[in-house]
């Protein structure tokens, strides 16, 4: 009997799979379609490089802040008092010449903007006597630094570190060359040494990595140019200068062309091996001695 109750039971279990898989076969279940993504309308933004103009990209890049903060250096330190800001010795001219044209170097179609970035953060009256100065010179920028210190540092030294991101040493090769720049003329003053400090913060220099490069221009104060290096110096500029006077039918501003062309061949060389920028001011220090006794 009850074997009989179990081939009952089973073949009702089967019945209900066959009416089961016939209803299955006639109405398959549908795989659901993921709808269709919906991708938000691309608008560029103002903080969008590429939503900036040539102009705003260059002010927005390492080479615009770059320019912008050695302008406010040359801003502190041009001059040796308020009443005297038009003086800029022919050094510091030739070091900001090789200056421009490295930062130029990976973009020379871009250097005739660059420089009209650097006629805007500097004073016209400054430019106009300097072999930095072109008459079709014309600022890109309408609107000077504020002159309330930091606020415009911040805002350099803030482009300049989301550009140089993970280069520290690019960072403190910057405040390096600052430095030389500021100490060229053989003196700091407190405005220099203020903006500088202030670059140097923002620009998130090490205390002890500031405070290395500091001392060694510091320690320039004592330092007794060396003779020999002055008469390698006078040497080139003598034998460049006779050659230089024959290629230009005796161009009497051929020791200063020759001076300038030094000048960028010790900072190249500089560059190159990595020197120093204290090391560097010593030899642009001698050749400017070799010029000056040649053109007394």
């Amino acid at each position: 009997m009850l074997s009989f109750i179990l081939i009952i039971l089973a073949c009702a279990i089967v019945y209900y799979l066959y009416i089961t898989l016939q209803e299955y076969f006639k109405n398959p279940l549908s795989a659901p379609v993921p709808p269709s993504p919906q991708y938000p309308t691309y608008a560029p933004q103002e903080s969008s490089p590429y939503a900036l103009d040539p102009l705003d990209r260059l002010k927005n890049s390492y080479v615009g802040s770059s320019i912008g903060m050695l302008g406010r250096v040359l801003e502190a330190g041009i001059g040796k008092n308020e009443q005297d800001r038009s003086t800029m010795s022919l050094l510091q001219q030739g070091i900001i010449e090789d200056f421009i044209k490295a930062l130029c170097a990976d973009m020379p179609k871009q250097e005739a903007d660059v420089r009209s970035l650097f006629a805007s953060y500097v004073p016209s009256k400054v430019l106009q006597h300097t072999i930095l100065y072109e008459e079709n010179t014309n600022p890109l920028a309408t609107e000077t630094l504020d002159s309330s210190t930091s606020d415009s540092i911040a805002k350099l030294a803030r482009v300049f570190l989301d550009n140089t991101y993970g280069e520290y040493k690019k960072r403190l090769g910057f405040v390096g060359f600052l430095l030389l720049l500021a100490w060229s003329d053989r003196e700091l003053n407190d405005r220099e040494q203020d903006v500088i400090l202030d670059i140097a913060a923002f620009l998130e220099i090490d205390n002890q990595d500031f405070n290395t490069l500091y001392e060694n221009f510091e320690s320039l104060k004592d330092y007794t140019l060396n003779q020999e290096s002055i008469a390698t110096y006078t040497k080139a500029l003598q034998t460049e200068s006779a050659q230089f006077m024959q290629a230009t039918e005796d161009n009497p501003k051929a020791y200063q062309e020759c001076y300038l062309a030094q000048i960028q061949k010790i900072c190249a060389q500089a560059r190159k091996k990595d020197q120093a920028p204290d090391l560097t001011l010593k030899k642009l220090w001698e050749c400017e001695s070799a010029y000056e006794a040649l053109t007394a």
